[in-house]
């Protein structure tokens, strides 16, 4: 994770978003370890998942972001527990386009604006 101190403001640093729907408990913890050596990782635990992602278990910013608002998410569900693990090393990775068993898993894409 990425702190901000001195001069710095949240909007000129890069943030690579990972958003896990309300009820992926073991999701969220799988990749709370990722997202906390991933420069720029922010992990959010949401409350709900917006409707035009339903099914989603999980959103993530495929490119880091500076301005504190990610510009495109990929909602991913059906994920088994061997997805979540490519969905693991793909976020550490810091590669924009998600691998082809990930690729598959698609069930929404949106964009800020």
């Amino acid at each position: 994770m990425t702190a901000v101190t001195g001069s710095a403001r949240l909007a000129d640093v890069p943030l690579r978003w990972v958003l896990v729907a309300p009820e992926e408990h073991g999701v969220l913890h799988r990749l709370g370890r990722v997202v906390r050596g991933t420069p720029g990782g922010v992990l959010v635990h949401l409350q709900a998942v917006p409707p035009t992602a339903a099914g989603a278990q999980l959103g993530v910013s495929p490119r880091t972001c500076p301005g504190g608002c990610p510009g495109e998410l990929l909602w991913f569900g059906g994920l088994s527990a061997s997805d979540v693990a490519v969905a693991e090393a793909w976020i550490a990775s810091g590669v924009p386009e998600p691998p082809e068993p990930l690729a598959s898993r698609v069930v929404a894409v949106t964009r800020a604006g």
